[in-house]
């Protein structure tokens, strides 16, 4: 009711596109079929999501799905404690999950292909921002096997920067097999590195202060 409350509100506005941010560390809000462990108490059905969708469809607004990863994945490491990303003293950084293990890539995937279907918009919203292992003065040190697994799939001057800007772009590629345009925020996007993330992908400008962020017009 709440969403649909906001919805009315954003048409008499003239506002045309919601975001809706339904998994992050605090919960995942919407039913699901592929993983149904990772789905918190309180949630939407996909039959409330139709009836969002229904609702926004005739006020002429696109809801955009976003499930933020790999930086804001606490609600799936719950059922998942063995993908959190962890440092060489075994400290977890808080809604992080260890892009270097494959099984991080296909839940995340799974889940991008099961709402793609669901949400009938254009675009999808794949996040990628407040990566913490990118947070630490030396990320190679603190988190050795995202080094390794960085230079095994993009050579020996790869870096963690590189594999999270290769995660981007991984998931990305799975947004458009569903035939939506992908999203993120521009804080995922980096320079100077051996990869370097798909033109293709559209940047939502939220700040100039993240990790590595720059001005408006860097992206442009």
């Amino acid at each position: 009711a709440w969403i649909e409350d906001r919805l009315r509100e954003m048409a008499d506005l003239k506002l045309n596109q919601l975001g809706l941010h339904f998994s992050d560390d605090q919960a995942f809000r919407i039913e699901s079929e592929s993983h149904p462990e990772i789905v918190s108490p309180e949630h939407l059905t996909k039959a409330e999501v139709r009836g969002i969708l229904k609702l926004a469809a005739s006020l002429h607004i696109t809801v955009v799905a976003e499930i933020d990863s790999p930086g804001h994945l606490g609600a799936v490491l719950k059922a998942h404690p063995d993908l959190q990303l962890r440092n060489t003293q075994g400290t977890p950084r808080q809604g992080a999950i260890d892009i270097s293990k494959p099984q991080a890539a296909e839940i995340v995937d799974d889940l991008l292909r099961e709402y793609a279907e669901l949400f009938p918009g254009q675009w999808f919203h794949i996040g990628a921002d407040e990566y913490q292992a990118l947070t630490v003065s030396d990320p190679a040190s603190s988190y050795p096997q995202l080094a390794v697994a960085a230079r095994e799939k993009y050579g020996d001057g790869a870096t963690v920067q590189d594999l999270t800007e290769g995660w981007l772009n991984d998931r990305a590629a799975v947004v458009r097999e569903a035939e939506k345009i992908p999203k993120a925020w521009n804080d995922g996007f980096f320079s100077g590195g051996t990869v370097t993330a798909d033109k293709g992908i559209e940047v939502e400008y939220w700040t100039g202060k993240e990790i590595g962020a720059r001005p408006p017009q860097d992206y442009l």
